[in-house]
C-alpha cells in the first residue's frame, strides 16, 4: 500500500512542471515553405513571425526562451540546451477548420491541454481539441515534455469562425492582429502550465525581412547588409530572414549589395508585434531585362501546356508546360503571343525594365469545333431533264427535244367527210397534201438533230 502511495508521488511529481522563473522554453516553428497560405506567402515564414513574438512575450513574463526553426535538428538542440518544455508551431492545411494540439506522452498531454486552452480563449475559432500522435519526429526525439500545435488552416480562405463571424483563417493568420492574438494564446498557455499568469507587456518588437532583387520578391540577394539607422547592421545570408529587436518607435532602414543600388525604407516597430520591411535593389547599370512566362488552360491556372511562344519582334520560345518561357530583352513593352494545337491563340503586353524580370502568363481558351450546317439545302435533281423513255430517237439525255409545232393540235376531221390526199379540211388553213409535206420535211429534221447532237 505504501509502495503504491509513494509511485503515486512520484509520478504526480513528474507530472507537475517545474516553477516558471528562468525556465527554459524551445519554440520550433514550422519551416514547411511549400505550404502555401491562400492569398501569398507559405507556413514557414508566419511561423516564424508567431514564434518570435511568442518568445518576446515570454520573455517579458520571466521565462527564457529559444526560437529554432531546423525541424531535423531541433529536438537534439532542445535536448542540449537543457529546455524545460518544447513546443512545435505549425499551421493545418487539408480543407478543416479549426485549433488542435498533438502530444505524445501523458505529460507531453498535459503541455498540449494547456496550450490548446491558451489558443482557444484567444482565437475565435472551433476547438478540435487534443490528439495523439506516435509518428511525428519532434515529439519522439525530444527528452522534454512537447507538444506541437496548428494553430489555424492556412488553406482556409472562407469565413471559418463562429463566434461574430471573424475573417478566413489564412487572412488572420497573415494579419498583425491576428499573429498578436495567437502568440498571446500559446504564451498565456505556456504560462499556464507553469501555474502563472502572463501579464508582462513586452517593450520592444521585431522589424523584420528579405533583401530582394526588383520586383521578384523570392529572388534573394545574399550577402546583401541591412542597416538601422540606429547603427546596427546585419549581413543577410539569402535563404532565412534578416530581423532587429527595436523599441517602438519608426526608424529608416537602408540595403546594401555588391552589384546594385543601395535601397531604404522607414519602418514603425510596435512593442510585442512584428513589422515585415522587405527591401528591394535594382542592379547597377543593367542594359536588358527579363521576359518570362507561362501557359495555362483558362481558367486554371495550374493546368499548364505545351505552347510556342512569339514576341512582336518575332523571337520565338518553346514552352514545355513545365519551365518557364524566358526572353532576355532590351527595356520596352512587348506583345507576347502563344499559341497551341486545339486551343485558341492569346497574346497580352507585358513592359521590361532593365536588370528586372517581367512575367507574361497567357490563358488559351480550347478551340471550339464547328459542325457542317445540318440545315444547308442540297440542290435536287435537275426536274427538267427528261427520262431515257421520253427521249426522241437519236436524242441526248441533255438535248431539249424538237416538237413538230402542230404536234398540240390534232387534226379536226368533219364526221361527214372522208381525209385523204387532196382534200383540204374546211377552217384548218393548210394547203392539201399536209402527209405528202411531212414526208418531205423528215430529211431536214432528221438533219437538224444530227446538228444538235454534234454541238
Amino acid at each position: 500500500m505504501r509502495a503504491n502511495f509513494l509511485t503515486s508521488l512520484i509520478l504526480v511529481a513528474l507530472l507537475v512542471p517545474a516553477a516558471a522563473s528562468g525556465q527554459k522554453v524551445y519554440l520550433n516553428p514550422s519551416n514547411q515553405t511549400t505550404n502555401l497560405v491562400s492569398g501569398g506567402g507559405n507556413e514557414a515564414q508566419y511561423m516564424l513571425i508567431l514564434a518570435n513574438q511568442t518568445k518576446t512575450k515570454l520573455d517579458a513574463c520571466g521565462f527564457t526562451s529559444r526560437v529554432d526553426q531546423d525541424f531535423t535538428n531541433a529536438p537534439s538542440n532542445a535536448n542540449s540546451w537543457g529546455a524545460g518544455i518544447f513546443v512545435s508551431i505549425h499551421s493545418n492545411a487539408g480543407g478543416g477548420h479549426g485549433t488542435e494540439s498533438l502530444y505524445k506522452t501523458s505529460g507531453g498531454k498535459v503541455l498540449a491541454g494547456a496550450v490548446q486552452n491558451g489558443l482557444i480563449a484567444a482565437l475565435p475559432y472551433s476547438d478540435r481539441g487534443l490528439k495523439v500522435r506516435t509518428d511525428l519526429h519532434v515529439l519522439n526525439a525530444t527528452n522534454m515534455y512537447a507538444t506541437l500545435t496548428e494553430v489555424v488552416f492556412h488553406d482556409c480562405a472562407k469565413t471559418s469562425g463562429f463566434t461574430g463571424h471573424p475573417p478566413s483563417e489564412s487572412s488572420y493568420l497573415k494579419s498583425s492582429s491576428g499573429q498578436g492574438e495567437i502568440s498571446t494564446g500559446i504564451s498565456n498557455g505556456v504560462a499556464k502550465y507553469y501555474s502563472k499568469t502572463c501579464t508582462a507587456q513586452p517593450k520592444t518588437g521585431r522589424v523584420t525581412g528579405v533583401v530582394y532583387k526588383n520586383p521578384t520578391l523570392t529572388d534573394h540577394i545574399a550577402g546583401a547588409t541591412v542597416k538601422v539607422n540606429t547603427g546596427a547592421s546585419k549581413v543577410y545570408d539569402g535563404t532565412n530572414v534578416w530581423y532587429f529587436d527595436l523599441p517602438a518607435g519608426t526608424y529608416t532602414l537602408t540595403a546594401t549589395a555588391t552589384g546594385y543600388k543601395a535601397g531604404a525604407k522607414a519602418a514603425t516597430v510596435t512593442a510585442g508585434a512584428t513589422t515585415w520591411a522587405s527591401l528591394g535593389l535594382d542592379p547597377v547599370g543593367a542594359t536588358t531585362g527579363t521576359l518570362k512566362g507561362s501557359v495555362y488552360e483558362d481558367p486554371d491556372t495550374a493546368k499548364k501546356i505545351a505552347a510556342t511562344v512569339e514576341l512582336g519582334s518575332g523571337a520565338q520560345a518553346a514552352y514545355d508546360g513545365k519551365t518557364d518561357f524566358s526572353f532576355e530583352v532590351s527595356p520596352g513593352s512587348y506583345s507576347v503571343a502563344a499559341s497551341a494545337a486545339g486551343y485558341d491563340p492569346n497574346a497580352t503586353t507585358v513592359t521590361v525594365v532593365a536588370g528586372n524580370v517581367a512575367r507574361a502568363d497567357i490563358p488559351l481558351k480550347k478551340a471550339v469545333a464547328v459542325p457542317p450546317d445540318a440545315g444547308e439545302a442540297v440542290a435536287p435533281p435537275d426536274a427538267e431533264a427528261p427520262d431515257a423513255e421520253e427521249l426522241l430517237p437519236g436524242q441526248d439525255a441533255g438535248e431539249v427535244p424538237v416538237v413538230p409545232s402542230d404536234a398540240s393540235a390534232p387534226a379536226k376531221v368533219d364526221a361527214g367527210k372522208p381525209v385523204g390526199p387532196g382534200t383540204v379540211e374546211s377552217g384548218c388553213g393548210c394547203a392539201a397534201g399536209g402527209a405528202g409535206l411531212a414526208l418531205a420535211m423528215l430529211p431536214a429534221l432528221l438533219a437538224l438533230g444530227r446538228r444538235r447532237r454534234v454541238r
